[in-house]
């Protein structure tokens, strides 16, 4: 995922979802008149926000879920539920910055350790070249935070507000069906949702992602009426919206007459 074209998101360190993600903005961005450069820095600087945002929303619902466990407060209504999911939060974040700005000997001998133990635990036949990738992979991810955390910062705030916007939509659906749950229970369901659209292949987590709503909402007690807020909200946030966004792909790629190109 360098700066200077699309060939470094086919190495096998990177999640499949992020090479989807960074190789589409980049191409469309390219067809646009961009050029090489500034494509692939943009399309870095979108995917990697975009990720780090999902990431956060995702830890705070797995937290939020576990602290209304822990909590026995399935209605949600005790202080101590986001009490203890804020702490585990913390612990997760905490644990994820510890990892990531570790030296690059050290990730890579944490990793080689992990895919050993995978290895062995999983009788995993994959050899470890995977994580020479990867370490090299965050490195650079690293090197384009550092030089730009404010501009990063920014632009996860952003993508988090955009989400967090997805996350009332939900939320708005469910009063609207009759249901008494609080917003932090459908951020944190909407968080865990994100997280399992990033293992399938279908586009936007088709399919995982209702699943995931409802199985989330309904342990969080939000009942029967998680099925139809989760389809309703599908519709109206992702699948009506295909037409429309094919539609205008169509004419921002068309090559119209006397069209510049950079």
């Amino acid at each position: 995922m360098g700066h200077g074209g699309g060939r470094d998101c086919d190495q096998p360190g990177i999640p499949g979802w992020w090479r989807r993600q960074y190789a589409f903005l980049l191409q469309s961005l390219q067809r646009c008149g961009i050029g090489a450069g500034e494509a692939a820095l943009v399309a870095t600087l979108e995917s990697l926000s975009y990720a780090a945002a999902m990431l956060i929303l995702a830890v705070f619902g797995l937290a939020y879920l576990a602290g209304r466990i822990l909590a026995a407060d399935p209605n949600g209504s005790s202080l101590l539920a986001p009490v203890l999911a804020a702490g585990i939060a913390t612990l997760l974040i905490g644990g994820v910055v510890l990892l990531l700005t570790r030296s690059t000997g050290t990730l890579t001998r944490w990793l080689l350790r992990a895919h050993r133990l995978l290895a062995r635990i999983l009788h995993w036949r994959h050899d470890a070249t995977w994580v020479d990738h990867a370490v090299a992979e965050l490195t650079r991810v690293r090197a384009l935070v550092a030089e730009r955390r404010k501009m990063i910062g920014l632009l996860v705030l952003i993508q988090l507000t955009a989400l967090s916007g997805h996350s009332l939509g939900l939320y708005v659906i469910l009063r609207s069906l009759g249901t008494s749950t609080s917003y932090l229970t459908v951020l944190s369901a909407f968080g865990i949702a994100l997280l399992t659209s990033t293992v399938n292949v279908l586009p936007g987590g088709g399919g995982t992602v209702e699943a995931a709503l409802v199985a989330v909402l309904t342990q969080l007690g939000v009942g029967a009426e998680a099925v139809p807020a989760a389809i309703l909200f599908r519709l109206l946030n992702f699948w009506l919206l295909l037409p429309i966004a094919a539609g205008c792909y169509a004419w921002l790629m068309y090559d119209r007459p006397g069209r510049q190109m950079r």
